[in-house]
């Protein structure tokens, strides 16, 4: 087993990547990181590539915007709840 540069975690589990790894990497500031569990190991991956294009700082909103309950199936619980009370409400409206 090859050992490295070993980090050790502060009292909140966060550590530093030694700069050889950043810059080898190429990590910078704001640098997005996959955390990947694997086995007994955790490899982070930086990503570099996106294929969201980004325009402007609202880019990821505006895509949020546009596929806002694509994987719901439409209405979300609150509207379906609200559509049985009022079904359930004019049907005791009927009975009176």
């Amino acid at each position: 087993m090859n050992i490295g540069i070993i980090a050790r975690p502060n009292t909140k589990g966060q550590f530093v990547i030694p700069h050889p790894y950043r810059k080898k990497l190429g990590i910078g500031p704001g640098t997005p990181i996959n955390v990947v569990a694997r086995d007994d190991s955790i490899v982070l991956y930086p990503i570099t590539d996106s294929h969201i294009p980004h325009t402007g700082k609202d880019a990821y909103y505006n895509i949020l915007a546009r596929k806002r309950g694509a994987w719901k199936g439409g209405e979300d619980s609150s509207q379906r709840r609200r559509k049985m009370e009022l079904a359930a409400s004019s049907r005791r409206k009927k009975r009176w």
